[in-house]
């Protein structure tokens, strides 16, 4: 059974990188939007039991539990740290958990099929990496290896958690996809997405 951590940031302060291309206001309703269509995934894919939210903006609880899904808390300092957490804490609170799924938010392109995909890939660690091949958009690791993973997000993720699985002596599998590639980093990426959904 696969679990899904949706990571997502205070909707108020998410995708600052976007703004010289969306005002305040812009971004959070961007924020909220992008997290309402990932929720729909996820929930699509494994089902709601299977998903969780991890955030600190009581609003997203919300959201989630709109979506049926729960939410944990975010009370770490940083990504790495929030996951960890999180992840003690899903391994408390379920009983069987054969793979374990990060999945953020700024994927405009998501499909429940992708990641019915990722869920079912043979190897223990399944890394999909941004276009650019340096982040990492979308990361599965196998119940024998969800306890000790270690979550390295940031600049050059892609590249860190792939020398993580060698680490723990497992070849990663790398899930090239445009829809998981293609994410709201930047500015350009904005307007292409834009550029798209109105054509």
């Amino acid at each position: 059974m696969t679990h899904v951590l949706i990571p997502c940031k205070p909707l108020a302060f998410g995708k600052s990188r976007l703004a010289s291309a969306l005002d305040p206001i812009g971004r959070r309703w961007l924020c909220e939007r992008m997290l309402r269509r990932t929720l729909a995934a996820a929930v699509a894919a494994v089902g709601a039991e299977q998903v969780r939210v991890v955030s600190a903006d009581a609003h997203v609880h919300r959201v989630a539990a709109s979506c049926g899904v729960s939410a944990i808390d975010d009370e770490a300092d940083g990504l790495n740290g929030a996951l960890a957490v999180a992840r003690r804490q899903l391994l408390r609170d379920v009983t069987t958990l054969a793979r374990l799924m990060i999945l953020p938010i700024d994927l405009p392109y998501v499909e429940p099929e992708i990641l019915r995909r990722a869920a079912a890939e043979a190897a223990a660690v399944m890394i999909g990496p941004d276009r650019k091949f340096d982040g990492t958009n979308l990361l599965c690791v196998d119940a024998c290896y969800v306890a000790s993973f270690p979550f390295r997000y940031g600049p050059a993720s892609f590249q860190r958690h792939a020398d993580a699985a060698r680490a723990l002596g497992t070849t990663p599998a790398i899930m090239v996809d445009q829809r998981i590639a293609f994410d709201l980093d930047a500015p350009d990426d904005y307007r292409e997405w834009a550029n798209h959904a109105a054509a």
